[in-house]
């Protein structure tokens, strides 16, 4: 808290670092070749005490006082208790306080996000609750965080991430930090008895299943990330249908599960954004809106979503998708410049319609643009400003098609290879030295037939409608 501000006994907000930091965290890493850290505090919430000015009150317990004569007194709560109410936003503030008392800086783009410079040293840390995921481009940094630390909190030093956010993370002999998610995967296929089914190519069906999208998979941007978000919009009320395109992508997930997000070493700090649109949805006409972001040529972040208007042409439509492009590309911006690795040159936006980018390069009045929203026109202002620049790509090397529509496989194929061009197999098991731990790659196996959907569903588990229900949720929450 600042000074002079009061405490509000209502506020209930805590430290949950943004995946997309979290996953820029690793590529910086990796791209420099720093070491990376995992450090928990035990029992954070009780290091902090209450306001007295907001007295909190609990009733004693029966056995307590064996006379029972005071047992309708209560007690006054003087520390803070996991379960209370401020409890989370009491450990926040005292945990902000502390690391800015000992000269770490609070990212605007990233509250959760810690930075120390000293020298030409640096220093990165996010916070999710009580987990701290540390780099610096020296150990010693990394040593003194944690005697800051140990200043006020017990800490435990796990060394390097094996395991963070439900993501498995490993690091290669070269240096590349390797992510996935295949115990969630497995988790989600054995709680459906889909364990031992057989694994698709695709997420889903080769068809015009153009319905509502939404953020796909916690890590991979190909862990079906059109397919998932047609689920979400449609899992309160699934049919015989939507059933069947969840089976599809369950088996899916089974043949890919072994695949990570790559963040290699060496790779270049520099930032990439494909947009993309699927124009005039057929339910709600609305158009579909994907984007993908990368750094180093590999995902950290990526959007499938739904226009909030109805666009008139795909042109509009394209331009509606790379403003929001926009919106988030001059984010990442700001999040590398809190980083201390600031953009020094317009950053790309790719865009595979050529009139989206006329339209966004020339501010003269048109008839086109004087259809579009004020709103959107935002991006003409950051191209102006030097911030992006827009640049042509054809469709058929744009990957931001993953997000708008359901691909054949040889299509999907074909762009996953863009998106990691050297793979996203699990890594060699020789471990980078930071490392304790490494998985043995194992190649999943893949469909490559056409079979028809009744081929698709023969000899798939029978369900009851809770346990659709259920896989559904699963699955659009992104385990």
């Amino acid at each position: 808290m600042k000074a002079g501000q009061h405490f509000d006994p209502n506020k209930t907000s805590t430290f949950m670092a943004e995946k997309t930091s979290v996953r820029t965290l690793l590529a910086m890493a990796a791209a420099n070749q720093w070491p990376v850290q995992y450090m928990e505090i035990t029992a954070a919430y009780l290091y902090e005490s209450h306001d007295p000015k907001f007295p909190v009150y609990v009733r004693q317990h029966p056995r307590f006082d064996s006379s029972m004569k005071h047992a309708h007194r209560a007690g006054q709560l003087l520390g803070n208790l996991y379960g209370g109410r401020s409890a989370g936003h009491r450990y926040t503030s005292g945990l902000q306080k502390h690391l800015r008392l000992h000269g770490y800086l609070q990212c605007d783009s990233d509250p959760c996000l810690f930075t120390s410079v000293k020298a030409n040293s640096r220093l990165l840390v996010t916070v999710s609750m009580d987990d701290f995921l540390v780099t610096a481009s020296h150990q010693h940094l990394i040593d003194d965080l944690l005697a800051t630390l140990q200043k006020k909190y017990t800490i435990k030093n796990l060394g390097f991430p094996t395991t963070y956010l439900g993501w498995q993370i490993t690091r290669d002999a070269q240096g590349s930090i390797h992510v996935s998610q295949q115990q969630a995967i497995d988790t989600i296929l054995q709680k459906h008895n889909m364990a031992e089914c057989n694994p698709k190519t695709t997420p889903a069906p080769q068809k015009p299943n153009k319905a509502t999208l939404n953020e796909t998979a916690p890590v991979s941007p190909t862990l079906a990330s059109h397919s998932r978000s047609i689920l979400e919009d449609l899992s309160q009320q699934p049919t015989q249908a939507n059933w069947h395109q969840l089976k599809w992508l369950l088996r899916y997930l089974k043949g890919t599960k072994a695949q990570t997000i790559s963040y290699h070493a060496s790779s270049p700090v520099c930032l990439q954004t494909y947009s993309d649109a699927d124009y005039a949805n057929a339910k709600s006409r609305k158009s579909l809106t994907g984007i993908f972001h990368t750094m180093g040529h590999s995902p950290i972040a990526w959007t499938s979503t739904p226009q909030d208007v109805v666009a008139l042409s795909t042109c509009e439509a394209e331009y509606i998708a790379a403003s929001h492009a926009a919106q988030q590309k001059i984010w990442l911006r700001r999040l590398l410049q809190d980083m201390q690795h600031p953009q020094k040159h317009p950053t790309p936006i790719f865009i595979d319609n050529e009139s989206t980018i006329q339209i966004a390069e020339n501010s003269a009045p048109t008839r086109r643009r004087k259809l579009i929203d004020v709103r959107h026109h935002h991006l003409q202002h950051h191209i102006q400003s030097a911030n992006i620049a827009t640049e042509h790509i054809p469709t058929v090397h744009n990957p931001a098609d993953l997000f708008t529509e359901a691909l054949g496989p040889i299509r999907f194929k074909e762009l996953c290879q863009i998106i990691q061009p050297n793979g996203t197999r699990s890594p060699d098991p020789r471990a980078h030295p930071s490392s304790t731990s490494a998985r043995t790659p194992q190649r999943p196996p893949g469909l490559t037939d056409r079979n028809s959907l009744h081929q698709m569903l023969k000899g798939a588990p029978v369900m009851d409608r809770k346990d659709r229900l259920s896989a559904l949720q699963s699955v659009t929450r992104g385990t």
